[in-house]
């Protein structure tokens, strides 16, 4: 079903700009993979030290990812991995970012997640060899997405198989399993945080009945649940449009915003912008 790509890759790292349609980059690639017995899923990782433990193995594995971790660009830079990114209009980021954390524009910025998200991508994206996709153009042709994933990774899969994994992948569907994951158990979500070994232990050690009081306290702090296969959260999904930051900012926060995206983008402002105006109004997971 391939060629010989795939022989010595270790590792298929879908490491696109928060809010962005990373999850869905990931899901759709795991799901290409698995299919063809090439990778499993590995998770995600935030830093090194978690990147670390998932590619403690000789398995392929496809990790998500935001941070351009040491590790992950020594894999790719000597042909043991491939990176697949996507980017969107970081007005629109900077919006999604607003609805999850329930922040003023000015809290967001105040993080320093949306700087990253800037200084990230051309790291990630002057690697060799890198698919990279616009959230505003997948979700205006999925299927077509889907597609590109596939001929990046050369595999030989039918028309059918890339309509049912976009199928499979859709706002909808994704949707429904964001609402399946508020529904699970708060535990097994604080559980999803640990490493594997740790939350073995610690059910062993405690008990059923104090592991579901520890994770109905953690679950009050708000704390959001996590589907560990597909890396859906409970707050994954929500409007997710093109042009979001119209509907969500005021006229002042969009000035603030864009005059943010100009200290900081310089010339480069503009071609973000013209993001937004592919697909307007379209939605997809993030």
């Amino acid at each position: 079903m391939t060629n010989t790509l795939h022989t010595d890759m270790l590792r298929y790292y879908c490491a696109g700009m928060l809010r962005s349609g990373s999850t869905w980059q990931y899901n759709v690639t795991a799901d290409l993979l698995e299919g063809c017995g090439l990778a499993t899923r590995g998770g995600f990782a935030g830093n090194e030290k978690q990147l670390a433990r998932l590619i403690a193995t000789d398995n392929p594995l496809v990790v998500k990812l935001h941070r351009p971790c040491a590790s992950a660009l020594a894999e790719v830079r000597g042909g043991r991995a491939r990176v697949l990114y996507i980017h969107r209009d970081l007005r629109d980021v900077a919006a999604s970012m607003m609805r999850i954390r329930r922040y003023t524009l000015k809290e967001v910025l105040a993080t320093g997640l949306l700087d990253n998200a800037w200084r990230f991508k051309p790291v990630w994206t002057g690697l060799p060899g890198v698919l990279i996709q616009r959230y505003e153009e997948v979700i205006a042709e999925p299927e077509k997405a889907v597609g590109e994933i596939c001929a990046f990774l050369e595999l030989d899969v039918s028309r059918e198989r890339i309509a049912d994994v976009a199928s499979s992948n859709s706002i909808d569907v994704q949707r429904r399993k964001a609402e399946h994951v508020a529904r699970m158990s708060v535990t097994e979500s604080l559980f999803y945080y640990l490493r594997p070994s740790v939350a073995r232990t610690l059910r062993r050690l405690i008990g059923a009945t104090a592991t579901h009081k520890i994770g109905a306290r953690f679950g009050r702090l708000g704390a959001p649940r996590v589907d560990p296969k597909s890396l859906l959260g409970s707050h994954h999904v929500g409007e997710g449009a093109v042009g979001e930051y119209k509907r969500r900012m005021s006229a002042a926060e969009q000035r603030l915003i864009e005059d943010w995206l100009e200290s900081r983008m310089g010339s480069d402002a503009g071609e973000n912008m013209q993001a937004s105006r592919v697909g307007d109004g379209e939605t997809a997971s993030t």
